[in-house]
């Protein structure tokens, strides 16, 4: 099962006729980190069975900003030199919080807050 992805409604990996006609965008799996694969198993909306370290989670489930596609090092003349990863990796801590297939509910939704300063003034203006 490494080759499909384990949350449900997911159909990354699955061969189907879409598939095979339209050009296919290429979506990372990712294995779960074995210190997190209690906290995973709790974000998962899956009651049938339990998320192992031999199941993958495919980006469409994280957020843009829990998956790294480059890299940056600097050069040899202290400019830094930016290149494309061949395979993304996940950020340390990443945890799945997307599942469009499923009720919204399931999902977390990601709201960016005002600095503090911010909400306060607003909050006195009322």
């Amino acid at each position: 099962m490494p080759n499909k992805c384990f949350v449900p409604g997911c159909r990354t990996g699955y061969a189907s006729k879409k598939n095979e006609t339209e050009k296919i965008k290429l979506i990372s799996l990712f294995k779960p980190p074995e210190e997190l694969i209690e906290v995973w198993n709790r974000k998962m909306p899956r009651a049938d069975r339990y998320l192992t370290s031999k199941d993958r989670v495919c980006e469409l489930h994280f957020l843009a900003d829990c998956i790294t596609k480059e890299k940056v090092l600097k050069g040899p003349n202290g400019k830094d030199i930016q290149y494309k990863l061949c395979k993304p990796t996940l950020v340390a801590g990443a945890v799945p919080t997307i599942f469009p297939n499923l009720p919204e509910y399931l999902s977390d939704k990601t709201m960016k807050r005002k600095p503090p300063k911010l909400r306060i003034a607003s909050t006195k203006k009322t």
